[in-house]
């Protein structure tokens, strides 16, 4: 069990004068004119506090009640306050962003003492953030990054579960990340602070593992740097130094073990007339060029796409097995590994809690839930409902308010996101679950829209957790092929390369990645499927995909044994 916040002693001098310094202090750049200005931004979450004059009073956190068991603990916490609390009125914030932070510390204390976080290790947070503040110079970080990342630190422990990936294909760190800051926010406030002061992490495992931040990596982002004026949708700075370094912990362990030098970089988005490349990139260290592994966008995922992976990183970064709250079906297909390097060659044992059923699930969640383990990280496939439906009408939102006419005018068949094939694993941070009415509710790293307004019934979210059915895929193409005939706007180009793009990967899937797990009776219906749209389709068009499937899954087979 964790420790509840304790309530220090009134009669205690020193530490009453400690508290009145910071809440004078405090007073001073928090006022009801300054922190309305807040409201007019687009706020994380409307849960986040209102000002009204003094955040160290609303909530009164420590102002009364029985004698502390621990006086030491609260002096720590009300003497790292206040030391926050100054170097904050010495930065070059302006009063709007100082103001936003201490609004932050109010929220995070708030949050803190109901969720009974120990308060330890609220005062080891403040210290991180102290640490970056109080740094010098203009390596690794400027002063203005180092501000940055003292910010969106605290911006994240407010309301960690809120955090997004942003356009960023970290979705499984993201998760990590924020339930570090939901239960242990001292360590990865910890991570980032190194990395801010140092450019450098050390990590707890056996080996020390330690990663060095190129300087690429280090720099603020364009996305990061415009995070503040949406943070429900953008990553932030603090984020991105995170991300980097749990992902590049991997990179690091496997280029000791296995002699490589390979290593996570982000770099700045790139912005073409067809795509938005993420700006991550894996490069081999001993080369100048991009590494098989390919850019985010394009290919192969980085590493940290399984949750054994995630299990390891979160043991490496809090020096604890909690591979209990990481959780995954049994039977859920493996990510595609066609990038294959010697570190993929050895078999590996399953980490994390693996359930065979939904009645598994449903005693792990009750598990969890008595034992105050959420949230938990759990992978789904966002190929599968409730998350498609989320993600459509997400999609259909964005056409409909691009600046571009002819881009809003696009028929159904653009909605069939075929991009989600290759890439439809993703990881959710589940938050609760209530065993009478057999719901959870959860989180989505993708932020915005794409959070659920309801919860969720039990059993569809262990449907969720499973692969995507190849018929699946097929019914909703031939849905949407009916209304873009209906709407007039059928393209049946467009239509064929979504349908050899469904073929092409599920064929791979069912001939090299799922190892005899195959449903033959799905397999059977989705080929029965295809070659039915094949005869809807003119000749032309219906050789053009029959090509194009087999191309793909030559190249897919060409790649995978130059890296056997």
């Amino acid at each position: 069990m964790t420790e509840h916040y304790e309530q220090p002693l009134q009669a205690h001098v020193r530490e009453k004068s400690v508290y009145e310094t910071a809440r004078d202090n405090a007073s001073l750049a928090c006022n009801a004119e300054v922190c309305s200005l807040r409201g007019s931004q687009q706020s994380k979450s409307i849960a986040r506090s209102e000002f009204k004059g003094d955040f160290l009073t609303i909530p009164p956190l420590y102002e009364s009640g029985a004698l502390s068991s621990d006086q030491q603990k609260n002096t720590n916490l009300i003497a790292e306050r206040a030391r926050l609390d100054t170097l904050v009125g010495k930065t070059t914030l302006d009063s709007r962003e100082s103001a936003q932070l201490k609004g932050d510390m109010q929220t995070f204390e708030k949050r803190a003492k109901e969720q009974g976080l120990n308060a330890e290790a609220v005062a080891k947070t403040y210290s991180q953030v102290s640490r970056i503040l109080e740094a010098k110079g203009n390596q690794p970080l400027s002063e203005k990054e180092r501000v940055r990342a003292a910010m969106d630190i605290m911006a994240i422990a407010a309301e960690p579960t809120l955090n997004p990936q942003g356009g960023h294909n970290t979705c499984n760190v993201t998760t990590l990340e924020n339930r570090l800051f939901s239960r242990q926010p001292d360590v990865a406030a910890g991570l980032i602070a190194d990395v801010a002061t140092t450019g450098q992490y050390v990590a707890k495992d056996k080996e020390r593992t330690t990663v060095r931040l190129d300087p690429e990596s280090l720099k603020i982002q364009p996305e990061e740097l415009d995070a503040p004026n949406h943070p429900d949708q953008n990553r932030n700075y603090a984020s991105q130094l995170f991300q980097v370094t749990a992902i590049n912990l991997l990179y690091e362990r496997d280029n000791k073990k296995f002699g490589t030098d390979q290593h996570y970089v982000q770099g700045p988005e790139i912005q073409t007339a067809t795509v938005t490349l993420t700006g991550e990139k894996v490069v081999d260290g001993s080369k100048e060029f991009p590494s098989p592994f390919g850019d985010g966008n394009g290919g192969h995922q980085q590493k940290g796409g399984s949750l054994q992976e995630l299990v390891d990183i979160n043991t490496m970064i809090t020096g604890q097995n909690q591979s209990q709250a990481f959780l995954e079906r049994k039977d859920m297909a493996d990510p595609r590994e066609l990038q294959a390097g010697k570190d993929m060659t050895a078999p590996r044992k399953p980490r994390g809690s693996q359930m065979s059923s939904e009645e598994e699930f449903k005693k792990q969640l009750d598990e969890l839930n008595k034992s105050g383990q959420f949230p938990a990280v759990v992978a789904v496939n966002i190929a599968n409902e409730p998350f498609y439906s989320i993600m459509e009408d997400s999609l259909k939102k964005e056409i409909s308010q691009h600046p571009d006419p002819d881009h809003q005018k696009q028929g159904p068949e653009t909605l069939v996101d075929t991009s989600t094939l290759r890439h439809d694993g993703h990881f959710v941070l589940i938050t609760g679950y209530n065993p009478k009415t057999q719901e959870v509710t959860y989180k989505n790293p993708n932020g915005g829209d794409q959070n659920p307004k309801e919860p969720v019934k039990v059993d569809d979210f262990y449907k969720a957790m499973a692969s995507a059915k190849a018929s699946v895929w097929l019914d909703r193409l031939e849905k949407a092929r009916d209304q873009a005939l209906a709407q007039g706007k059928f393209k049946e180009d467009v239509h064929a390369r979504n349908l050899a793009e469904i073929m092409s990967e599920y064929t791979l899937r069912w001939t090299v990645h799922e190892n005899g797990q195959v449903d033959p009776g799905n397999r059977e219906r989705a080929t029965r499927q295809y070659e039915r749209a094949l005869q809807r389709m003119s000749p032309a068009n219906a050789a053009m995909t029959r090509y194009l499937v087999r191309e793909e899954i030559k190249r897919a087979m060409d790649s995978r044994s130059q890296h056997d």
